[in-house]
Order: structure tokens, then C-alpha cells, then sequence
């Protein structure tokens, strides 16, 4: 598979059930920029896809460096990168997994880029269809 069989007209999530029910967001865009939505709770699922759509979510992400990332797909494997602030300094984290379809990944693990701290992990994202993404413009990842 390839880019091109990945959707990115809109974003993709991982549900998380237990109480309080929460959405993980990432959107995906063409040139290989990725937006961390951020942890959503379901009761503010509506409110948080207007903040996408009027550009509030953009204005507030686009100067914020641990929003914003790179991903790539090779074959079937999916990975993406993005930086996680640390005690004193910023740490790039790489997240890898495969694609399941055209419409979702599933994530296996994830690792800090200096190689010391290995996460294994399922976490199954979904797309969900959403005309009105934010721009993916940003001084971090180009």
C-alpha cells in the first residue's frame, strides 16, 4: 500500500471506552505532515470539530512544536514521528504499526528516539470522514 491507498480527507482516531470516553485525533495530510488533534472527550467531540473547522484549533497548533510531526508508509507498515517535551529538553518519539485498510492502522509500538524507553502497544485507529481539516502549514515539519 501506499499514500495514495491511506484516506486523508479526513482525521483518524483511536477510541478509548473507559470511563471517561475519550478520542486520541491525528490527522494525516498528503505531504506526509501530521497534526496531533489532541485527547478529546466524547461530550466534546462537537465542540473540538468546530475548533477544527473555524481554524481556532490551527491558530492555537501552529505555533505549538509537540503537535505537529511527520508520518510515512512503506509497503504496508505506517510510522509517524513527533516530539513529547521532556525534563529539559524535547524528545523525538516514533510510533510504527501497519495498515489494516484504505480507512485504518493499527499502531504497535513506540519508542523514544534515543532508543531508551520501547512501548508495546494495539492501539487500532479508525477514519472518520471531515471536509474542514486545519491547514497543515507550520514551521516544524515540512
Amino acid at each position: 500500500m501506499s499514500l495514495g491507498s491511506l484516506r486523508t480527507d479526513g482525521y483518524y482516531f483511536r477510541q478509548i471506552d473507559e470511563a471517561p470516553a475519550r478520542r486520541e485525533i491525528l490527522f494525516l495530510y498528503n505531504d506526509g505532515v501530521l497534526l496531533y488533534g489532541g485527547l478529546v472527550y466524547m461530550e466534546d467531540l462537537g465542540q473540538k470539530e468546530q475548533e477544527y473547522s473555524s481554524g481556532e484549533y490551527y491558530n492555537f497548533a501552529k505555533s505549538n512544536q509537540n503537535l505537529w510531526g511527520n508520518f510515512r508508509i512503506v509497503d504496508s507498515e505506517i510510522s509517524y514521528e513527533r516530539w513529547h517535551p521532556s525534563t529539559n529538553y524535547q524528545l523525538a518519539f516514533v510510533s510504527k504499526g501497519f495498515l489494516l485498510n484504505d480507512s485504518s492502522f493499527r499502531m504497535v509500538m513506540t519508542s523514544r528516539c534515543d532508543g531508551t524507553e520501547w512501548h508495546s502497544n494495539q492501539d487500532d485507529f479508525q477514519f472518520k470522514s471531515f471536509t474542514s481539516k486545519p491547514d497543515s502549514t507550520n514551521q516544524f515539519v515540512q
